[in-house]
């Protein structure tokens, strides 16, 4: 089988679905599996137009074929990023654009073969591949790793559900939007998102990490990993620092529109006890996850995203590393965590709520270990290997399905 996976990801970048492109891609390739990415040719700025190798950037194997495609990408990630260029209308239109050119040649690079296996995260792109192929040479199959937000994408969505050979969902919140759209349920797989365990298998002690990263040795340590968005709840947080005052928060991530909020955050709040890691490449996280006395999931319950649909690459990341967890009850997560059993969580944006979960945790040694060691455990279950080998199963069943 030849699999062209699309995505309207920079590769590098800063973003986690970049990451777990890549895992998907190597997971998808072990399995003997000829493997195209097709992602989008952007303008790279900073540290991220130094990386030569995607491949050992992402500590995956070079056992798939890279294909950047050119696009109109008229604004820079990072000007995007930018909190008074965000409340105008120019990053929308950049984004209408730079994902109607990508979509468009990546469909052109896709035609230039008869026929074959798509899989794509991108609507837009799966919505143009669809028009142009009404003979259904093509067996499309869409990773959802959210809903429709506006009516034109919910109209998209509509459209789209029913063309598309398999949809793949990250949650099943999201797997019961395309179940009450019509689509027949054999035509849906929920699959989490993952985490490669190889990674997490020779990890040094929290000391050692510490001393690596030159963090104290005796101060509790709260840790959170990733993007400092609104909707993952770092805000919350970060008050709920001002409730902890004997620990220490170390923030690892986040592109620069977000990390200013946040520095501006601590400063409002006259905090001495929050620290910044900035982006730092994918095995230094593991040192900071590996640190930390408790690791933070604080999501907003605001939102959709966090609320229903995410399934955090850091909650895996988290239970791998054997420390353990304090996260917002929501049902995204919970459908991962159990209150008390592998992770403890708070009622979400409430910093004193969740400042006493962290605490509580903090103070219980032995409900700590616990909480860890099931997580450990319980994520034997959520490697990218065994991710992509559901995915092909499925995708295998329905082009039987169709007579393939």
């Amino acid at each position: 089988m030849r699999l062209f996976y699309v995505t309207n990801t920079r590769i590098p970048s800063e973003r986690a679905s970049a990451y777990q492109v890549m895992q998907m891609c190597a997971a998808f390739a072990a399995r003997r599996i000829q493997v195209d990415l097709l992602y989008p040719r952007r303008r790279t700025y900073g540290e991220w137009g130094a990386i030569g190798d995607p491949f050992a950037y992402y500590g995956v194997p070079a056992r798939f074929a890279l294909q950047a495609v050119p696009c109109v990408d008229p604004l820079k990630a990072v000007t995007i990023d930018h909190p008074r260029l965000r409340r105008t209308p120019l990053p929308r239109l950049s984004h209408y654009l730079q994902t109607g050119t990508f979509a468009a040649q990546a469909l052109r690079r896709v035609q230039a073969h008869r026929a074959g296996v798509c899989y794509a995260r991108e609507p837009t792109f799966l919505t143009l591949l669809r028009a142009a192929d009404p003979q259904n040479r093509w067996r499309l199959f869409y990773e959802a790793h959210t809903t429709p937000e506006t009516p034109w994408s919910l109209r998209q969505a509509r459209w789209l559900a029913p063309r598309v050979t398999g949809i793949v969902t990250i949650t099943e919140s999201i797997r019961r939007f395309y179940l009450e759209l019509g689509v027949p349920a054999e035509r849906v797989l929920t699959a989490p998102d993952g985490v490669d365990l190889t990674r997490y298998a020779n990890l040094p002690e929290p000391a050692a990490a510490r001393a690596r990263l030159g963090l104290p040795a005796a101060r509790p340590l709260v840790c959170y990993t990733g993007q400092l968005y609104r909707w993952k709840g770092a805000h919350t947080l970060i008050a709920a620092m001002a409730e902890l005052p004997e620990a220490l928060l170390c923030l690892v991530g986040g592109a620069p529109g977000e990390l200013a909020e946040a520095r501006a955050l601590v400063d409002d709040l006259g905090l001495a006890n929050v620290t910044f890691a900035g982006h730092v490449a994918p095995d230094r996280v593991l040192l900071y996850q590996t640190a930390a006395d408790v690791l933070v999931l604080p999501n907003t319950a605001q939102a959709a995203i966090s609320r229903e649909h995410t399934s955090p690459l850091k909650l895996f990341e988290y239970m791998a590393a054997g420390r353990p967890i304090v996260a917002s009850d929501l049902p995204s997560l919970r459908e991962v965590l159990r209150h008390g059993e592998n992770g403890w969580l708070a009622p979400p944006d409430d910093a004193t709520a969740l400042a006493a979960g962290i605490r509580h945790v903090l103070h219980q040694p032995a409900l700590a270990a616990r909480l860890a060691a099931q997580a450990r455990q319980d994520v034997q279950g959520y490697t990218w290997e065994q991710r992509a080998a559901a995915i092909l199963a499925f995708v295998r069943a329905r082009l039987a399905t169709d007579g393939v």
